[in-house]
């Protein structure tokens, strides 16, 4: 198959096969990405990010409030969640906010 080497991304959902092995997501199936889920604002303070996730993988989740500005951590070593496929994480910090921008990174050492 002409899509199953490292940087060929064999499902079409644009992330290579090399990142899905390390994301523990399925390179064959487009329903299987390292990817949110869903967002949400879950009060006048609190938004709440749902995203992909395997059993045993360990993420960081940085924020920016403006994407002129450096990626700062809000939380590291969140662990997968123990059941199901996704993982959720509840920024509480949103007071005065107006806006603010969020990634999920997969911790991979």
């Amino acid at each position: 198959n002409q899509d199953s080497g490292p940087d060929e991304d064999f499902d079409g959902d644009t992330q290579s096969n090399l990142v899905e092995y390390h994301a523990g997501t399925d390179p064959t199936d487009i329903q299987s990405a390292f990817t949110a889920i869903t967002t949400e604002k879950t009060s006048a303070n609190e938004f709440t990010i749902h995203w992909f996730s395997a059993p045993g993988k360990t993420y960081n989740i940085q924020y920016v409030e403006k994407l002129t500005e450096d990626w700062m951590d809000l939380r590291t070593d969140v662990p997968a969640a123990t059941a199901g496929n996704a993982t959720s994480f509840t920024d509480s910090g949103l007071q005065g906010k107006t806006q603010r921008y969020y990634r999920i990174l997969l911790q991979t050492d």
